[in-house]
C-alpha cells in the first residue's frame, strides 16, 4: 500500500535569501531556523553579478514538522493559501509548496 504524501504551501516573503521567510498567523514574517536548508544546484547571477544558490529545503517532512512546531500555518491548497494571504498588510508575497 502506497503512503499518501503530505503537501502544504506555505506563504513566503519576496526575498529569499539567505533563506525564505515564512508569513506566521500574527502576519509577520518569521526566519524559522529549525528548517533544515541547503544550496540548489540551480543559480543566478544576481544583480551585483556574482552568482547565488537558491535555497533548497534538505527534508521535506522535517520542514513540514518544524514550521508546525513554530506555529506557522501550511494550507492544503495554493487557493486557500491566496485567500489569506490577502489579508497581510504587504501587497506582494509567494508560496512555496512542500511535498513529503
Amino acid at each position: 500500500m502506497a503512503m499518501l504524501k503530505l503537501k502544504k504551501w506555505y506563504v513566503i516573503g519576496k526575498k529569499e535569501f539567505p533563506t525564505p521567510c515564512f508569513y506566521g498567523n500574527d502576519l509577520e514574517l518569521h526566519d524559522v531556523s529549525t528548517v533544515d536548508w541547503k544550496e540548489s544546484e540551480h543559480s543566478f547571477t544576481h544583480y551585483k553579478g556574482m552568482v547565488q544558490g537558491l535555497p533548497e529545503i534538505t527534508d521535506e517532512t522535517q520542514a513540514i514538522e518544524a514550521l508546525a512546531a513554530y506555529g506557522i500555518t501550511g494550507f492544503d491548497t495554493r487557493d486557500n493559501a491566496k485567500t489569506w494571504a490577502k489579508q497581510l498588510p504587504v501587497g506582494t508575497w509567494k508560496y512555496l509548496k512542500v511535498v513529503s
